[in-house]
């Protein structure tokens, strides 16, 4: 399972300190997977997963999404400056991960792509001449 973003990143680059006090680890962990794994929806669009290394992008996007849902969970106060920025990063996010598939987004990441490690001569046919026998002499 793909998780693009730690808890520590919800601080980081999420969440003022305090607000998401009332979720404990394994919530916190469970909604960063969830949205890594929505986030994996338009990633295999464009790239094999799963990703050994991303740039620091997918990272603020998953963050941003996570960030709206513990606010939902926790309660949108509609009047809130901050509630609606979250929103407005999320929705942002939301459209940035929307544009990764056409390629008009495109990260720095390592995807598991197979990579050819067969010899130089693979593939290639190499005729030879066969002797004819004639076995059917003498008869």
């Amino acid at each position: 399972m793909s998780q693009y973003a730690e808890t520590t990143d919800l601080d980081q680059q999420g969440l003022p300190a305090g607000t998401i006090d009332g979720f404990d680890a394994p919530t916190r962990v469970a909604i960063l997977q969830a949205r890594s794994a929505y986030a994996d929806s338009f990633l295999r669009g464009r790239y094999t997963l799963p990703l050994s290394a991303w740039d620091a992008s997918l990272t603020m996007a998953v963050v941003h999404l996570a960030s709206w849902d513990l606010v939902v969970r926790r309660g949108f106060n509609p009047s809130s400056a901050w509630d609606q920025g979250v929103y407005a990063r999320s929705q942002a996010a939301d459209a940035w991960l929307a544009k990764i598939p056409g390629g008009t987004v495109s990260l720095a990441v390592t995807d598991a792509t197979p990579t050819d490690t067969s010899d130089d001569n693979a593939g290639t046919f190499t005729a030879g001449v066969v002797t004819r026998r004639n076995w059917n002499r003498g008869r």
